[in-house]
């Protein structure tokens, strides 16, 4: 459904995990999410951390989305070949609402929207049923004279075939879905390719941002420090890196395989994210959470949580209880064979599918700040359940409340289980407390 519940639902990262695990056993060079409204529903930072934790979840090769997809391409046809790319006109099947997502998502890319549609058509497999002379009446009803490139998201809408016969039409280069996310899935694995049949941006002379190596020449391709970042965050969270532990530059530039500008870059964005911290003359170490800290955390996560529960209480019931079903099965798997950790996984799943059914971008921000600290105290909690099964039992428990239970009592048993998760950690020591 081209629905905002339904697209971030779609792009959850329990899903996106699910898809790369499938495709782990191919040892897949770059992996890239090829669905637009599903990654800038989220919006750009949420796109952007969406895209990390892929990345992550696929073993830490490059990745990236349709939506950014987008992005780099009209940055790789601005200036060549006598092109500009800075204006835009936006001919999409969607409706309304979720096309005038991505007009912001673009326009926080630094991109003119001169104009856009939403042709208001409800499912993909709708779209995927389009003609060739629909899709072609679509492109030229919704271009616009002021616009130097036209573009043409749904990954679900057949382009590939006739792309030349659209820009044609049109008299201008035209970026579709499926060609943008081919483009930057060889983009960043190093490939230029020449294939002017699907369209502009594959003709020769368009640069890659890789360089002009001509067909299908591969090049080296660095790590980013966004990727870093991501490898030391999640290594961080799951105690890999212990708190107060100094990070040597030289160690991890060698680990790494890179110099150590990525890597400055990389730990300077985890010192602003509060988890690591610098002292003068000294280096990076990486933060210690006090028990003041996760009071803070949690008192936090009651607000953003709560009113994500209300706006989910409002009629998304039953779509998030199903949507819920996911995390609960991931952790009662773990549970079975003992794993700790995987518990605590499906535990951060089962709190962010609840936030993203109040289909609300800016909660979904707001909740993964707290979520990647709220992964360091959960390390801390892997011994403090009698058994594992307990804690899946909470979330059992809490799933069939946000289905049928009143209101009151679903509020009531969310704030008792993040409280409860309070006391677990007093009751631990965390941070000193006795």
């Amino acid at each position: 459904m081209h629905a905002v519940p339904e697209l971030l639902d779609l792009g959850s990262p329990g899903k996106l995990a699910a898809g790369a695990a499938k495709l782990a056993p191919e040892s897949p060079d770059v992996v890239v999410w090829a669905c637009t409204s599903g990654s800038f529903v989220y919006g750009p930072d949420g796109a952007r951390n969406q895209v990390v934790e892929l990345s992550v979840a696929a073993g830490g090769i490059p990745a990236s989305s349709t939506s950014f997809a987008f992005v780099e391409a009209l940055r790789a046809l601005d200036g060549q070949k006598n092109h500009s790319a800075t204006r835009v006109a936006i001919a999409a099947s969607y409706p309304r609402d979720v096309s005038e997502l991505f007009v912001e998502f673009l326009r926080a890319a630094g991109i003119d929207v001169v104009s856009f549609t939403g042709a208001g058509i409800e499912t993909a497999a709708q779209v995927g049923a389009l003609s060739a002379d629909e899709v072609l009446a679509l492109a030229a009803a919704n271009d616009h004279p002021d616009a130097q490139v036209l573009l043409v998201p749904d990954t679900a809408m057949h382009t590939l075939r006739f792309l030349p016969e659209i820009e044609k039409q049109v008299g201008k280069p035209v970026l579709t879905a499926n060609q943008v996310s081919v483009w930057e899935g060889l983009r960043l694995a190093g490939y230029t390719c020449v294939r002017p049949q699907l369209g502009t941006l594959f003709e020769e002379g368009i640069d890659h941002a890789l360089g002009d190596l001509g067909d299908l020449q591969p090049v080296a391709q660095p790590s980013t420090a966004e990727l870093i970042a991501d490898q030391l965050r999640s290594a961080i969270v799951r105690g890999a890196i212990e708190p107060g532990a100094q990070l040597g530059e030289a160690e991890l530039a060698t680990r790494f395989a890179v110099s150590r500008g990525p890597l400055r870059e990389a730990m300077q964005r985890l010192v602003s994210e509060g988890l690591l911290y610098s002292i003068r003359n000294r280096g990076i170490f990486v933060s210690e959470l006090t028990f003041d800290d996760v009071v803070d955390i949690y008192n936090n996560r009651r607000v953003i949580e709560g009113g994500a529960l209300d706006l989910v209480l409002d009629g998304r019931r039953e779509q998030t209880w199903q949507d819920l079903g996911t995390a609960i099965d991931a952790m009662r798997a773990a549970a079975d064979r003992g794993d700790a950790g995987g518990v605590s996984d499906g535990d951060q799943m089962f709190h962010e599918i609840l936030v993203a059914g109040a289909s609300s971008p800016r909660l979904i921000r707001s909740a993964r700040t707290l979520l990647v600290e709220t992964r360091m105290c959960l390390g801390a909690l892997h011994t403090t359940y009698p058994d594992l099964h307990v804690q899946v039992d909470e979330h059992v428990a809490l799933r069939e409340a946000i289905r049928t239970a009143e209101p009151d009592v679903v509020r009531k048993l969310l704030g008792e289980h993040l409280h409860d998760t309070v006391d677990r950690l007093r009751d631990q020591g965390f941070g000193g407390q006795e």
